[in-house]
């Protein structure tokens, strides 16, 4: 999952042209990291926390927060995320 969020991250940088189910479907790797989250043991977390954070941050930097108007229709997910206009922000870790 770690590998389709990357890629999801890259593909939103680059401008991601897919359709906004496509993209919703796309934000299920990143919902499925943030259920699992609370149960991987620390050292695994203590691995992938720094990527996931530089991944975090660079969706951020090419999002724009709308407050859910653009897909929040299409995708509801977990606390992590507020639905933007081209996609979303994160907030890493959860809680």
């Amino acid at each position: 999952m770690m590998s389709a969020w990357a890629w999801l991250v890259s593909k939103v940088e680059r401008g991601y042209g897919n359709y906004v189910d496509e993209y919703t479907n796309d934000l299920y790797c990143r919902d499925w990291l943030d259920k699992i989250w609370p149960l991987v043991r620390h050292a695994v977390r203590a691995c992938w926390h720094e990527e996931l954070c530089q991944l975090g941050e660079r969706f951020r930097v090419v999002t724009v927060d709308d407050g859910g108007a653009a897909v929040g229709r299409y995708h509801r997910t977990g606390p992590w995320l507020v639905v933007a206009t081209a996609a979303a922000a994160l907030r890493w870790p959860p809680g």
